[in-house]
């Protein structure tokens, strides 16, 4: 599965930064709240539109022993919440990473398989899921 730029999540994290700068302008006194409030919302957005950039296009294959497989490198989930628009993967590699999945990063039938693999973690060897 190749994982697409989420719309959803780009918005959801361009007001978050937005928010928070306007509550950092509003903490400290004229001129320099305005000045740090911006400042951190545009450095904030800036770091987050790289990260989301950076995911778009991954690859990645979910496995039967609770591992998968992001662009070839293989990764221990430990946790994952699953709801009907989002999954979000707790992994250990050689860090630790969190991975947000939005439903509109992949087509519905794909994001379907990965919210019943982050419940269960099964996959049979053909790659189709194994009903009980």
């Amino acid at each position: 599965m190749t994982l697409r730029a989420s719309r959803w999540l780009h918005r959801f994290v361009l007001v978050t930064y937005a928010l928070a700068g306007v509550a950092v302008a509003c903490t400290f006194v004229w001129p320099w709240g305005p000045i740090a409030g911006l400042a951190g919302a545009l450095s904030g957005l800036w770091a987050a539109r790289r990260q989301i950039s950076q995911r778009a296009g991954l690859q990645i294959a979910l496995c039967n022993d609770r591992t998968i497989q992001l662009n070839g490198h293989p990764a221990q989930l430990q946790r994952a919440f699953v709801t009907s628009w989002c999954v979000v993967l707790y992994l250990q590699d050689n860090l630790r990473q969190t991975l947000v999945i939005a439903a509109d990063c992949l087509d519905a039938e794909s994001f379907r398989h990965l919210r019943r693999w982050a419940c269960w973690g099964r996959v049979s060897q053909t790659g189709t899921w194994v009903e009980n």
